[in-house]
């Protein structure tokens, strides 16, 4: 991933710094228009973000987060959970870095409200009730939450113990179906029981056998744990796109996936970022985020 040198990110945060009250830095180049746009929802009002900074990874994150010291300009460091949070492993409290409680920022776009509402905005003769009820929200969500949290607990516990194996970065395409004439993709249940078999199998061929399913156990277990098993799973790569063709199908209507993002973090459900906001608030007051 494109990670941009320090001195760049402070003369972006320099630029910008008279339009808002806060410098909120971030991983991913691509991500300032939701971002902002999801934060703002966020501010009460209280003060400004007109943009967020990106710096290219997780590392360089923390990174800037360390080297951040009180009594400088109002910061916050955003970084996401990823695989190491899917495990639950331990991690050094840094006062003004949130580390987000779901794999990453996207999955919190995954919410029925805003789909409805894109789905109203794409056909606007749709009532809002009509959508919901062809959305199938509910149905869509289980029928893709075990396949993929036994996917990504493999993932994690790859990333344990066999970490030189490619895990997130083979992407969803193996778990789709092939496209009907006039439709979109979709996710096939049966693709994905097969590639968790030869996923598993090549990590067992790695490392033992027993441990590999020890630690598969116990990722399923904090995972089954979590408000919604599908915050283990990666937003940005699987459920984004799962979610793209599920209205595509619906409506056969074109969304960007940049344009798509931004619609959603203009209309998601707010109620599941209540840690992120606290963060927020406190860090433009000056005052340490991180519990």
């Amino acid at each position: 991933m494109l990670r941009w040198p320090l001195r760049a990110a402070s003369a972006l945060a320099t630029l910008f710094r008279p339009l808002q009250d806060i410098d909120v830095y971030v991983e991913d180049v691509g991500a300032e228009a939701f971002y902002s746009e999801l934060l703002n929802r966020l501010t009460d009002g209280k003060f400004r973000i007109y943009r967020v900074i990106p710096l290219g990874n997780r590392q360089a994150v923390e990174m800037a987060s360390a080297k951040y010291l009180p009594g400088q300009r109002a910061s916050i460091f955003i970084c996401d959970g990823d695989l190491d949070w899917v495990r639950g492993d331990a991690v050094q409290s840094i006062p003004y870095l949130h580390r987000l409680g779901v794999y990453c920022i996207e999955n919190f776009l995954i919410c029925e409200k805003a789909a409805v509402e894109i789905l109203v905005e794409t056909d606007g003769a749709l009532l809002r009730n009509v959508a919901a009820m062809q959305l199938g929200w509910q149905s869509w969500k289980q029928s893709m939450a075990k396949p993929l949290a036994e996917i990504f607990a493999l993932f994690a516990a790859a990333r344990k113990l066999a970490p030189a194996c490619p895990s997130v970065s083979l992407g969803v395409g193996r778990l789709l179906a092939k496209a009907k004439r006039g439709q979109p993709q979709s996710f096939d249940s049966v693709l994905a029981a097969k590639f968790t078999a030869e996923y598993r199998s090549k990590i067992e061929g790695l490392t033992d056998a027993v441990m590999l399913a020890e630690e598969f156990t116990r990722v399923m277990d904090r995972i089954s744990s979590l408000s919604d098993p599908l915050y283990a799973v990666s937003g940005k790569d699987f459920l984004l796109p799962l979610l793209r063709f599920h209205l595509l199908g619906m409506r056969k209507a074109n969304f960007d996936d940049r344009s798509f993002k931004f619609r959603l973090a203009r209309h998601c459900d707010l109620s599941p970022l209540q840690l992120l906001k606290r963060a927020l608030h406190l860090a433009a007051q000056g005052k340490p985020c991180s519990d």
